[in-house]
């Protein structure tokens, strides 16, 4: 019942915006996570990003990346590695799961 309730609510979040991963309120899919990020299309849309991992090496995104993402609630990254100024991550943040963070200095003198 769990897994066919998960598979509704992410038909109806793909329904809302089909085809644009960046204005879906939760991403989870690699390869739309992937590409929203690259893009820097993600919108004030999402609040959770999560399914962005890489066991074998280290991938790097831009900041900027989440300039827009004003919502984001929930940030859950694996081996990635983002550069750029951490004023771009959204206030509204509550929950970073980020295992295997390549730099850890940012959390110090953060405003």
């Amino acid at each position: 019942m769990h897994d066919l309730l998960r598979e509704m609510a992410k038909v109806i979040i793909c329904e809302k915006s089909f085809g644009h991963p960046g204005k879906w309120s939760r991403l989870w899919n690699l390869q739309d996570v992937t590409d929203v990020l690259r893009n820097k299309s993600g919108t004030e849309e999402v609040e959770g990003l999560s399914g962005l991992w890489f066991q074998r090496s280290n991938k790097s995104f831009s900041t900027e990346a989440f300039a827009n993402m004003k919502k984001l609630r929930l940030l859950y990254l694996y081996n990635i590695e983002l550069n750029g100024e951490y004023k771009h991550l959204p206030k509204e943040l509550k929950w970073l799961r980020w295992y295997r963070c390549p730099q850890m200095t940012f959390l110090i003198n953060q405003d």
